[in-house]
This record gives C-alpha cells, sequence and structure tokens, in this order.
C-alpha cells in the first residue's frame, strides 16, 4: 500500500447528505431575504407611517388651509365649516353650506391667499362649467364667469388664461367682477399655451401652469408653463416626463414657488406574477391593488425625487387619497386620506 492510498483512506467520507443540506440551507437563506425584502419594499417610505400628526376628518371631501392653523373643510353632504387644528373643534358656516347646497354648485376650488374669499364651480345640465368668487363672511354675492383656469393674484383678485391657441390672454378678475387684460401670452417656437390650463398660482411675478388633462400620462408628457405677469416676454414652456404613469391625483405648488409636490396613482400591479403572488400571499397586497406615490421636483418639473406611498396597498377597496397641500408656511405637507388629516413633513 502506497503513502497516497493511506492518506486518502485516512480523509473523512463526504456525506451525500452534506450537500443536499446546504442546498437547502442556501435555499431558505434565499427566501428569507426575499421576504424580508417584500416587507421593506412595501412598508418603506410609507407617508401615513412618517406622519407627524394624524387628525381624524370624516366625511371630508375638500379643504383648505385658511392658516397656519385652521381649515375650512366640506362634508360629503356640503356642510361648510373652520375647523381648528390645535383645539380640534369645528365652527360651521351656515352661509357657505347654503351657497354650496345650490343644485349647480359642485364643490369649493381655491380659497384666497387671506382667508377671506373662496372659489367655487358650478357644472349645469350642458356640462358648462362656471366659477364664482365668494366671501366666507356672506358680505357680498357670488361673482359668476365662465373663465376656466383660475389661480389667486393676490387676496382681491384672480387671474385665468382666456381665448384659443392663436390668441391666449392672461386675464384678471377683481372680486368686484372687474375685468382687465393683464397681458396676451406668446411662446417660443411652435409650442402653444392652452387656454384651458390650469394655473396654480403666481410667484415672484410669474404666472405657472400645468396642463390640464392630466389624468393618463402613461404614453404622453405634461407640460409646465411659466408666464411672466409684468411684462410681454414669450412664456416659457417646459416639458415633464412623469416618474410614475397612470393618473395624476393632484399636483401644488409650495408657498415659495420653489417646489412642486406630484400625487401619482399608479396602476394595479400584475396579479399574475410571482411576486405578486407572494406579496397577497403575505397579506401585503390586495387583490386589486393600486398605490398611490408622492414626488417632488422643482418649479419647472424637473429633478423628480420620490418622497414614498401614500396608504395601505393591503386596502380592501383601495381608498384612493386625495387633496395633497403644503401648509401656509411650507414646513409640512397635508394630505387627506381614509377619513383622516395627515401631516408629514415637508421635503428638504
Amino acid at each position: 500500500m502506497t503513502a497516497d492510498s493511506g492518506s486518502d483512506a485516512l480523509k473523512p467520507k463526504r456525506s451525500p447528505w452534506s450537500t443536499t443540506l446546504k442546498v437547502i440551507g442556501g435555499l431558505a437563506l434565499i427566501c428569507c431575504m426575499l421576504v424580508l425584502y417584500t416587507i421593506w419594499h412595501f412598508r418603506r417610505d410609507d407617508l401615513t407611517l412618517k406622519a407627524d400628526r394624524v387628525i381624524p376628518l370624516p366625511h371630508v371631501t375638500w379643504y383648505s388651509w385658511i392658516d397656519q392653523e385652521n381649515l375650512l373643510l366640506c362634508k360629503y353632504n356640503k356642510e361648510v365649516s373652520r375647523f381648528s387644528t390645535v383645539t380640534r373643534v369645528s365652527t360651521p358656516n351656515s352661509y357657505l353650506t347654503q351657497v354650496m347646497k345650490t343644485p349647480s354648485v359642485t364643490f369649493p376650488d381655491l380659497l384666497s391667499p387671506t382667508g377671506s374669499a373662496l372659489l367655487i364651480l358650478s357644472v349645469d345640465r350642458k356640462n358648462d362649467v362656471k366659477m364664482g368668487v365668494i366671501r366666507l363672511d356672506g358680505s357680498a354675492p357670488v361673482r359668476w364667469t365662465e373663465s376656466k383656469g383660475f389661480a389667486w393674484l393676490d387676496s382681491e383678485s384672480l387671474i385665468a388664461l382666456n381665448g384659443d391657441s392663436s390668441n391666449v390672454t392672461l386675464d384678471k378678475y377683481t372680486t368686484q367682477g372687474v375685468k382687465s387684460v393683464l397681458r396676451r401670452v406668446t411662446t417660443e417656437g411652435s409650442t402653444h399655451v392652452d387656454s384651458s390650463q390650469g394655473l396654480l398660482g403666481v410667484f415672484h411675478d410669474t404666472a405657472i401652469g400645468v396642463t390640464r388633462d392630466i389624468t393618463a400620462v402613461a404614453e404622453g408628457k405634461i407640460y409646465l408653463t411659466h408666464i411672466n405677469i409684468r411684462d410681454n416676454s414669450p412664456a416659457k414652456v417646459y416639458s415633464v416626463s412623469p416618474p410614475e404613469s397612470g393618473q395624476i391625483l393632484d399636483v401644488s405648488i409650495s408657498p415659495g414657488g420653489d417646489k412642486l409636490i406630484w400625487l401619482f396613482w399608479t396602476k394595479p400591479i400584475n396579479n399574475s406574477s410571482l411576486m405578486a403572488t407572494l406579496y397577497r400571499r403575505l397579506g401585503l397586497l390586495s387583490k386589486d391593488a393600486a398605490m398611490a406615490k408622492a414626488w417632488v421636483s422643482d418649479a419647472q418639473g424637473k429633478g423628480f425625487r420620490y418622497i414614498g406611498r401614500v396608504g395601505d396597498s393591503a386596502e380592501r377597496p383601495a381608498l384612493i387619497p386625495s387633496a395633497l397641500r403644503w401648509s401656509p408656511d411650507g414646513s409640512h405637507l397635508s394630505l387627506h386620506y381614509n377619513d383622516r388629516l395627515y401631516m408629514i413633513e415637508s421635503p428638504k
């Protein structure tokens, strides 16, 4: 017997089970990592978990900040009230409630910067839309106009885009109903400004608008327009590539005019996929789940940064968040979801 054969005899024999156990252990480790990743993926950056404050607001369809501590609320039955986020006491506004319960009036739209006047919408049987201005204290009657795309210029006047693609004007309307033309809107190149474009607000002498038809952006782009209200320089049009496909629930500009917050309602996850099946098994995904995701960008719609998802993907049925707003001082975002108001620290 040679020395080599003797050394081979001294080597421990490898059990066929050892390889099997290693394979099983490796698969178990992969499964554990997959489960942990799944939980992390669905729980990370959840805005409802990061809220500084959660305030119960049942049956509310619309809200707006009057000041840093008070909200104006409108409920499903069109009852309007003032609500203190500090004392959580609600004070009914009988005058506004009476106006809102007029059959043609649909819902409130924008509160003036000082909280003294409210823009409301009315839709008749022919689906023609009118916009009206109403004083919260009832000191003046509602003043209606056929214009669309209103935004507050200051506490006593609004602006709107009017005309067709070849002749668009930026008009001013006072709360007393006096109309004047601020300027004709032109653009550089072949891009036109749509007069039905929604105006987000006026900041640093610039009116900022966004494409009104933003319900489906899966294949296309949306546009932001910056219009100088003090001179006749061409409007600047920015093409925006949305970071999410699906429906844009809301877009709101910061009080300083330098950031936009976007709320996207994403398409339902492919329920036939392996990952979706695993998510459902873990109770993290409902059968028809879709998600709302919040993103922040600059005022030109560039540099999108993901903030987090809104709500719980396991809700049955899926609840759609609404009214993502900045607080008056810009320190927080507020979101109404599932009969609650979530106060979230604003992105830096």
